[in-house]
């Protein structure tokens, strides 16, 4: 049985080496049958533990607050460092939640590293390459942002992904002072509750009654055809806005459509977070 279970391991280390190409066998491929039944489980198992998102959850929940980051203690968190390693030895976990919440917590670890390593900097674009060049490792694999996003996010065609992927500009979504979980209730709440919070603020999407004109963030026309199933940017809004006469009149239409200019002023430096009182 020691000789089996050393088998076992040194197959699931070689899919890791293997990573992207062939980060998804199924139990089905592997053969089962006594004396090696048991293989196949340990098998699946090791696939689907996927990677520990705590640490990035403690970096993420002691630099990012007030709606900015702290770059300094970021470059300094060894956590992070350790995460993105486990980042790169991963495999793949099956479709599913644990895969899209590996993929969207490692898009914003490499945007959240990239920033703290280029800081101080006033632009997302002045980062040479930040989105389509800047290389990454994930499951064995080197990848831009835009590799990231086309390959394992996009495909899954649920929009919200774009009101969760950190973008480090102000223009796009906030960071979410938390890592995202891959138990498929708590992503459903992280992922609706970010899409939420990404509708409302007034440099995404703003309506003005009077005029009748819609105006919106240029990653809804970016990416128009990702919102198509949900109705459009309307469609999409009327299900997170809060206001109820700003609903209606997107489901009546006939209103004019405009893009707000995107902002890429790197988000900003937020200050240290203060140490707990004594005694807590």
């Amino acid at each position: 049985m020691a000789r089996q279970r050393r088998i076992a391991t040194i197959l699931v280390l070689a899919l890791g080496r293997v990573g992207w190409a062939e980060a998804q066998p199924t139990a089905s491929a592997v053969p089962v049958g006594p004396p090696g039944a048991w293989l196949a489980p340990v098998l699946r198992a090791a696939l689907d533990a996927g990677v520990d998102h705590g640490p990035l959850d403690a970096v993420l929940r002691s630099a990012a607050h007030d709606g900015g980051i702290d770059y300094r203690a970021v470059a300094a968190d060894p956590r992070l460092a350790a995460y993105l390693g486990a980042l790169s030895r991963a495999v793949l976990p099956e479709p599913g939640p644990g895969r899209t919440a590996l993929a969207i917590n490692a898009y914003n670890a490499f945007v959240l590293d990239t920033l703290s390593k280029h800081w101080p900097v006033t632009r997302v674009v002045e980062i040479d390459g930040f989105f389509d060049h800047l290389t990454h490792s994930l499951a064995g694999r080197d990848l831009t942002l835009d590799e990231l996003e086309d390959d394992l996010l996009r495909p899954l065609h649920d929009p919200r992904l774009h009101a969760a992927l950190f973008l480090g500009a102000r223009g796009g979504p906030a960071l979410r002072p938390e890592a995202y979980v891959a138990s498929a209730e708590r992503l459903e709440a992280q992922l609706d509750d970010q899409a939420q919070r990404w509708v409302r603020d007034p440099a995404v999407l703003r309506f003005d009654r009077a005029a009748h004109q819609l105006w919106l963030s240029p990653i809804f026309r970016w990416y128009a055809v990702d919102f198509e199933a949900v109705g459009g940017p309307a469609g999409f809004a009327h299900k997170y806005l809060a206001d109820e006469p700003t609903r209606q009149a997107l489901l009546a239409g006939g209103y004019e459509l405009a893009h707000l200019a995107f902002d890429w002023t790197v988000t900003p430096a937020a200050t240290p977070a203060a140490a707990p009182p004594a005694g807590r």
